[in-house]
């Protein structure tokens, strides 16, 4: 039996076969592959390379015509939102991260999906291995904004705090009426905060 490399129709000349596979060649990419070193599939959306399984957060996806956001929403939660009409498409479960990806469980229905950003695909692992749709761009995980704090100073008086800035709700002249104008301010102890 004949085996060729090359047919009528292949763009890949014998030359450039024998320069990729000459000894020094080979020995390079042998040394690449053994240091672990490794790199996103070729094909598809460029994707920040800095985002693997451990750290990936967001996820625009496009299937067929239409473009999905998974959204990592707290440590172990998700959620995936149809960006075209805007229903959210059910919370996910984190169940575990690898290295080029985060698989997920959606808690209503049970189904299980791998956002996998070797293959730069978003699998639905529940029916098998089909593909539920390319990725298209990716994120960090979001970083919690600063909670408000409350906390009552006594009196029946509670403080409402912006954490991210440490202003207080204020009430202005201590207005009781409707229309009464709210604004933040530097806390300062009044009755009016």
């Amino acid at each position: 039996m004949n085996i060729s490399l090359f047919s009528s129709a292949s763009p890949v000349c014998p030359r450039r076969v024998r320069r990729l596979f000459a000894p020094g060649t080979i020995l390079i990419l042998t040394l690449l592959f053994s240091l672990g070193l490794s790199a996103q599939r070729a094909g598809g959306a460029e994707l920040d390379a800095n985002f693997k399984g451990h750290n990936v957060g967001y996820v625009l996806e496009r299937n067929a015509t239409t473009n999905y956001e998974w959204t990592q929403t707290g440590d172990k939660t998700w959620k995936c939102i149809n960006k075209d009409t805007g229903k959210d498409q059910g919370a996910m479960r984190e169940d575990r991260r690898g290295e080029w990806g985060v698989f997920l469980t959606n808690t209503a229905t049970g189904r299980n999906f791998q956002i996998d950003l070797w293959q730069k695909k978003v699998f639905d692992r529940s029916t098998g291995t089909v593909t539920f749709g390319d990725i298209l761009k990716v994120g960090a995980r979001p970083s919690a904004p600063p909670k408000p704090l409350a906390f009552r100073p006594g009196n029946d008086y509670y403080y409402i705090v912006n954490l991210s800035n440490n202003r207080c709700i204020d009430v202005a002249a201590s207005g009781t009426g409707d229309g009464t104008n709210v604004g933040l301010y530097g806390k300062h102890g009044g009755k009016n905060q």
